[in-house]
């Protein structure tokens, strides 16, 4: 399993609909110009450094994009669930998709990621 598949598993099971609301979040820990990376750590989901180092490196835009998705889904009440998901590309990509919530029930955020292999670009992530 890649680094960033196996980095999905886990935030897919912190952020789902039974999980969201046990995560403990202060907006400050994602304010602006502060990466979603190091609150990741915080979660367990990022185990490494290299890890860390591999987030770090994906462009400014698309990290602030994934920021304001996860702001958004912990600020809302009720918490929006998210899905992570990851697949290989040559370009690094963010899409971002959102089920809109009825009847009490949330909907739901999904988030594909798409970058070359981890490997690729941060040997240390092999």
């Amino acid at each position: 399993m890649s680094t960033f598949r196996r980095m999905a598993a886990q935030a897919n099971v912190l952020f789902s609909r039974g999980n969201i609301d046990k995560i403990e979040f202060d907006p400050a820990m994602l304010a602006p110009g502060q990466p979603a990376s190091d609150f990741l750590r915080e979660l367990g989901i990022v185990s490494s450094d290299p890890e860390l180092d591999y987030l770090r490196s994906w462009p400014d835009g698309l990290k602030e994009a994934l920021r304001a998705t996860i702001i958004s889904a912990l600020s809302r009440s009720p918490r929006v669930p998210l899905m992570f998901s990851w697949a290989p590309a040559y370009d690094y990509e963010l899409n971002v998709w959102e089920e809109l919530g009825t009847n009490g029930d949330p909907g739901g955020i999904t988030i594909l990621l798409r970058s070359r292999y981890p490997a690729d670009t941060h040997p240390k992530l092999s």
